[in-house]
């Protein structure tokens, strides 16, 4: 035991006791604060200085893990697009070489207003044009092939609308959005509605879909008729 001096009134006492026994004076640490107050707060500085620092870490691996997983889908799946050749107007039954797939544009086909497709649907729109392609994926890893990178513009530049049909009017079901494995193949239609009628100046273009912040490979097809 060891005798301190209170810093209220100077009197000396044990410093076991919790306050001084002449002024009622809470027993001091070096800090200015009671001995157990001073204890929690360490415990507390511990604990936070702890979540920050673990915090930050969980940042840095993070960061790091996003940055590395981005560099290496670029590095790996960088294409070299000098091998397409996209200034090229391609014809109907050509076949377009993308990166994972071949795409052959077999035939274009025009039901006009009017056309009954079945004993109960008759075309109420102006036109209906029907491209039908075959897709193959000539990679290695089972590949989705996006119907929505095939769009249809005519000769004032507008996109046309494309939607999709149950029945087999166009001698194929729908080209949604299908999985191929390797080597697989499908022949599908896209549907798109021609307000203009105009014929003379359509244009397809077809997004090879390489998946990359800027390597854009697009075809144009003519299939005015």
């Amino acid at each position: 035991m060891s005798l301190i001096k209170c810093t209220e009134c100077g009197k000396e006492y044990s410093d076991n006791a919790s306050n001084c026994p002449n002024c009622g004076n809470p027993t001091n640490g070096s800090n200015g604060l009671p001995n157990n107050s001073r204890s929690n707060k360490t415990s507390n500085n511990v604990v936070v200085s702890f979540i920050a620092s673990l915090l930050s870490l969980v940042i840095v691996v993070g960061v790091g893990v996003f940055v590395y997983t981005q560099v290496k889908t670029v590095f790996k799946s960088k294409v070299d697009s000098s091998k397409y050749d996209t200034n090229k107007v391609y014809s109907v039954g050509d076949t377009l070489n993308c990166p994972n797939f071949d795409i052959t544009i077999d035939s274009v086909q025009i039901k006009k207003k009017g056309t009954a497709i079945d004993s109960y649907f008759v075309i109420n729109e102006p036109e209906w044009i029907g491209v039908i392609l075959t897709v193959k994926n000539k990679g290695s890893e089972t590949k989705t092939f996006y119907g929505s990178d095939v769009s249809l513009i005519n000769s004032n530049g507008e996109v046309l609308d494309s939607s999709w049909m149950t029945y087999k009017i166009w001698g194929a079901e729908p080209l949604y959005s299908p999985e191929l494995v390797p080597g697989g193949s499908k022949t599908g239609y896209i549907q798109f509605t021609n307000n203009d009628t105009n014929n003379s100046g359509l244009t397809l273009k077809v997004d090879c879909n390489t998946g990359l912040f800027d390597d854009e490979i697009i075809y144009k097809v003519n299939i005015s008729q």
